[in-house]
């Protein structure tokens, strides 16, 4: 008696290797999206942690300046009613002596000026200026407040430092960056404790 093999695939073979392939397709495609996701939201991460960065580091620069304008006798600019002090510039001073307050602060890497013993940062106005890259000039690359006409980075990154003082010739520096995705706000934090004069 002689027997036929069948060939080819019944349906019920065929379903079941359709479902496994487009289950594996499933598997790949969502785990795509996932790692693109990923990317972006570190990218978000990182690119807001160098802004936050990067205020700390102006906040240190204007210290050192204030601090070497001390040690050198030379600058009037931090004179107070009790002598001179590092922190004015860094702390909000009320009144001719240095009674100082705790104040938020808007520092701009394209304002280099602000760095030095006579002058402050410019206070913070709560958010309503995003944050743009320096496109060109000597401050190409540097983070800004936008003005005008600049497109921000995307997510509408704004910045804002806090200082605050805490007697013993010590301040407390925060570095805040907030930035959106969808319907989500997002914030990096950086904190520090620096001192002046020893």
């Amino acid at each position: 008696m002689l027997r036929m093999e069948k060939s080819g695939f019944t349906l019920l073979e065929t379903l079941v290797s359709a479902t496994i392939l487009i289950t594996t397709l499933v598997g790949f495609i969502t785990l795509a999206a996932l790692s693109l996701q990923t990317y972006q939201t570190t990218k978000q991460r990182y690119i807001a942690s160098k802004i936050a960065q990067e205020g700390m580091e102006l906040v240190m620069n204007k210290r050192d300046n204030n601090v070497l304008c001390v040690k050198s006798g030379s600058c009037s600019d931090l004179s107070c009613a009790s002598g001179e002090d590092w922190r004015k510039g860094l702390l909000d001073q009320l009144g001719a002596s240095c009674n100082f307050t705790d104040e938020q602060w808007a520092v701009d890497a394209t304002k280099p000026h602000q760095l030095l013993s006579a002058n402050t940062f410019d206070v913070y106005g709560g958010g309503t200026s995003p944050i743009c890259i320096q496109s060109g000039g000597t401050d190409a690359g540097k983070f800004k407040h936008c003005e005008g006409a600049e497109t921000p980075i995307p997510g509408n990154y704004t910045r804002r430092v806090e200082i605050e003082e805490m007697g013993d010739e010590r301040i407390k520096v925060r570095s805040i960056v907030t930035w959106k995705t969808r319907s989500f706000t997002h914030q990096v934090e950086l904190d520090s404790v620096i001192f002046g004069l020893p």
